[in-house]
């Protein structure tokens, strides 16, 4: 069975936005801090990348945030960093990303034919899902592996919803359409 050959170009742009994403992970640039909270810019690349290359090179780098998140929390001291050691925490949620802002921009801009909204409603729809996804698994595997932890993480995860994520998608929707709109003008 013969599958599609990815091209040069895109396999450089793939390789580019995973050293970003590696980067930002790597340097405070990637968390931003909100007073007691963060804002992670680490999933923008992620978005970026589905967006122009599509949801299957999407979950490829979804695929590389996770796994740079897992090999961090393998260093990491605290408690709560064990739960990202758990790759159903650090990894599997981090895959949709990609997929989910891919469909939803494509789902918008058949809708209403605009690139612009279609890039700022799939950048949102991507970042709510790295955070609702990533924070629902914590959840989870909280319950599973520290149960006497839950309503403490619960609540922790409530705050960080309900400030850096809604902070996090709103940048990503401001930040991601400039970029994609640059390298899909490239692209072709």
């Amino acid at each position: 069975m013969e599958g599609k050959k990815i091209s040069v170009k895109d396999l450089t742009i793939l390789g580019m936005i995973s050293g970003i994403i590696v980067l930002l992970a790597y340097t405070p640039i990637g968390l931003i801090p909100l007073g007691p909270i963060s804002a992670s810019t680490i999933h923008i690349p992620v978005i970026v990348g589905a967006i122009v290359l599509g949801p299957k090179k999407g979950a490829i780098l979804g695929t590389v945030m996770g796994s740079v998140s897992f090999i961090r929390a393998l260093t990491a001291p605290g408690w709560l960093d064990q739960l990202f050691r758990n790759p159903l925490v650090s990894i599997l949620p981090r895959i949709f990303i990609g997929i989910a802002a891919y469909y939803m921009y494509r789902w918008i801009k058949k809708l209403c034919k605009k690139d612009a909204a279609a890039y700022i409603v799939g950048s949102i729809v991507g970042s709510l899902t790295n955070t609702v996804l990533t924070l629902g698994a914590l959840v989870i595997a909280t319950g599973f592996a520290f149960p006497d932890k839950l309503q403490e993480v619960t609540a922790l995860v409530t705050t960080i919803v309900s400030t850096s994520g809604i902070v996090e998608a709103i940048g990503t929707g401001l930040i991601v359409p400039p970029i994609v709109y640059a390298l899909k003008k490239l692209r072709y």
